[in-house]
């Protein structure tokens, strides 16, 4: 008895019985066979007694009863073995149908894990493409600090030198002050673009997660329609070899 995703089908199509049956009912004649040479053997070859013919007479009656049993025996063999058949036939239809409604079920499972595939990917690339904003603002960002630095101590020289200009200094002053404000939107783009990353991360792993979750849905439909075609190849192999044992 096989259970296919709740569909219970028994294979009744072993016909062993029968042909234990057959051989049985053929041993049977044989020793009545026997039983019939041993009484007629009593009697000799030309006695015409009625006694022989009584004997010889219950000998075939019996010999035909036998008979009639093997006769009614196979016929209700012959119908369980069609009724097995027929049943067995049903099983793979309704089997077959089952496959095609896991089947056509499988293709939305299918439909959502492609979407999330896509999704995830689309999110990773996301991320990536951040992380290297993120980094390529970072390398500025030190970069502009250097140069600032460089700046306050150029404007610091001249303004100890005491040999600088006014116009000097307020030039040096100038390019501190325009440096410095370089700098200071480069931290704030890379502030803003850290807490986009942040953000992009986490939403990276709630869809990676919900990834999981429509992989293990697909995997689990994919193998219930495995399970349902393998059944259905056992049942219709039951069918076609049928005839053959």
């Amino acid at each position: 008895m096989d259970n296919i995703d709740g569909l219970t089908i028994k294979n009744t199509m072993d016909n062993s019985g029968v042909e234990e049956g057959m051989r049985g009912f053929r041993r049977q004649m044989g020793v009545m066979n026997s039983e019939i040479k041993a009484n007629m053997s009593a009697f000799g070859k030309t006695e015409q007694s009625a006694q022989k013919y009584q004997t010889r007479l219950d000998g075939l009656n019996n010999k035909m009863k036998l008979q009639r049993r093997l006769y009614d025996q196979a016929k209700t063999d012959l119908k369980n073995v069609k009724d097995s058949y027929e049943k067995a036939t049903g099983s793979i239809k309704q089997q077959g149908q089952k496959v095609k409604e896991l089947a056509n079920a499988h293709k939305k499972y299918d439909d959502a894990l492609r979407k999330s595939n896509q999704e995830l990917k689309k999110s990773d690339n996301e991320l990536q493409k951040a992380k290297t904003k993120q980094s390529q603002l970072n390398a500025e960002k030190t970069k502009a600090k250097l140069k600032l630095d460089e700046l306050r101590n150029a404007e610091q020289k001249l303004r100890s030198s005491g040999k600088a200009s006014t116009e000097q200094i307020k030039q040096a002053s100038n390019a501190t002050k325009q440096q410095r404000e370089v700098h200071r939107k480069l931290i704030a783009s890379h502030k803003e673009e850290t807490a986009n990353v942040k953000k992009l991360r986490q939403s990276y792993a709630l869809i990676e997660e919900e990834n999981k979750k429509v992989k293990a849905s697909y995997n689990q439909s994919n193998n219930a329609v495995k399970k349902a075609e393998q059944e259905h190849r056992k049942l219709s192999k039951t069918i076609k070899d049928y005839p053959k044992t």
